[in-house]
């Protein structure tokens, strides 16, 4: 679970980096930071069938949804991703979600907070 504290870090630091957050960011520190998300765009095997096109939402949500629901959506990671990973906690006999969350002060600063992007 070492991966999901590397990915809440990065989403902050690319966030703490897009506000010129001087205090936190200075001296030998100052730099760019950037993020970059890679995806792989998943369609429903069969359009017409409701199974398969929540199936192909969720490995979106699951993949790049942790990252850009995070950065340009609402702040927070996607539900789906919260009631897996809680699943998973469950049936793996954790009392909590290995999942850091943010805090509703760190939602609200994530929100659309990095606005400016470019794709290919």
């Amino acid at each position: 679970m070492n991966e999901m504290k590397c990915i809440i870090f990065s989403i902050i630091l690319c966030l703490l980096q897009k506000s010129d957050n001087k205090s936190v960011l200075s001296g030998d520190l100052l730099g760019k930071i950037g993020i970059t998300v890679i995806i792989e765009w998943e369609e429903p095997k069969d359009a017409t069938n409701p199974d398969y096109v929540a199936a192909a939402e969720r490995a979106l949500q699951l993949t790049a949804g942790w990252f850009c629901n995070a950065i340009f959506v609402n702040g927070d990671y996607p539900d789906i991703l919260k009631a897996q990973v809680a699943k998973f906690a469950k049936t793996s006999g954790l009392d909590r979600s290995p999942l850091p969350e943010f805090s509703e002060d760190e939602k609200r600063y994530n929100r659309g907070r990095l606005l400016s992007y470019h794709s290919m």
